[in-house]
């Protein structure tokens, strides 16, 4: 062994020696030395037994504001087609079990209109939304029930990838493996 390589071995003894000196001193005993560690060494989150993260998606606020766009944009091409109401009302699905029973209604169109009504209607949301007749003037929307399962997964996905993407800026990219997910 070269001369060069035994200096470069001992000081990295010597070096790591002075490290372990520091952290644990000369202990007396086997007690002494696990106290010195624990004052020394911090053990992270992962080393004590890991990490949970729980959340609560309130997938309910999402039906709630896909309403209000809808809302807003019937509101537009009612103006756009000369097709007055008198009201336009959603309900307030307050938990996430009844996020599904997102409805709006719309009241007050004149009967001579019910046709452009209903044409405005299938022409930009026949595709998300059921319309039920509740007499010549009000009507009822209910998402339907493909959308509305989409709409969850969508809402989920998009909460998962900002939450991923929050996590992965601490520097904490394996948290994948070990995320708890709770949906309340």
């Amino acid at each position: 062994m070269s001369r060069t390589l035994l200096y470069k071995i001992l000081a990295i003894v010597a070096v790591m020696l002075v490290c372990i000196y520091g952290i644990i001193g000369l202990p007396k005993s086997k007690d002494e030395l696990q106290a010195n560690l624990k004052k020394n060494i911090r053990l992270g989150l992962d080393l004590k037994g890991g990490s949970q993260l729980v959340l609560q998606v309130q997938i309910q606020d999402a039906f709630k504001a896909d309403a209000d766009a809808t809302m807003e944009g019937l509101k537009d091409y009612l103006k756009k087609a000369n097709i007055e109401f008198s009201a336009m009302e959603r309900n307030e699905p307050a938990t996430l079990n009844d996020a599904d029973k997102i409805e709006f209604m719309v009241k007050g169109v004149p009967a001579t209109k019910a046709g452009d009504f209903r044409t405005v209607i299938t022409d930009h949301y026949a595709d998300r939304w059921v319309m039920t007749s509740l007499n010549p003037t009000d009507y009822r929307f209910n998402l339907k029930p493909t959308t509305a399962l989409q709409l969850r997964k969508d809402t989920v996905t998009q909460s998962m990838n900002t939450i991923e993407k929050k996590i992965n800026g601490l520097g904490l990219a394996e948290w994948a493996a070990h995320q708890a997910l709770v949906i309340q």
